[in-house]
């Protein structure tokens, strides 16, 4: 990201790489979103950057979000310069992401279901360590 206009047509996942679990989703996403550049299907607005925030804090301060609260649930810059949180944030993603963008838009299409959805997320990303063993250590601080 080099300019303010980069900055708003990039869409920036805020996701912790220590997580096992959420490195593998982000990994599969990166796949994914590679997969479809290759089969040139590729969204002209699906420019995603992924950062890490078990590695550098520095992103979290310029955009306004505690480093704890990113730490229990995924924050997502999109691409017009909005914040989402958790399962918005995954929704915001999963837009963009190939196989997702229809499931995205379904589920957002049922309103009785966003909440059951956020619910499910707020779970998992409370357990998510417990449920893959990770390291509980730098979630203590």
């Amino acid at each position: 990201m080099n300019t303010q206009t980069d900055k708003l047509s990039v869409t920036c996942v805020f996701y912790d790489g220590a997580c096992p679990l959420c490195s593998k989703e982000v990994k599969l996403y990166k796949k994914l979103a590679a997969n479809d550049k290759l089969r040139g299907e590729y969204k002209e607005d699906a420019d995603i950057e992924w950062i890490d925030i078990s590695k550098s804090q520095t992103e979290l301060k310029e955009e306004g979000i505690k480093y704890a609260d990113a730490m229990q649930l995924m924050h997502v810059k999109d691409a017009s310069g909005v914040h989402q949180v958790g399962i918005d944030a995954v929704l915001t993603v999963w837009d963009q992401i190939p196989y997702y963008r229809k499931l995205s838009k379904f589920l957002k299409s049922v309103p009785l279901l966003h909440p059951l959805l956020d619910k499910a997320y707020r779970f998992t990303a409370r357990h998510r360590l417990k449920i893959t063993k990770g390291n509980t250590e730098e979630y203590s601080k």
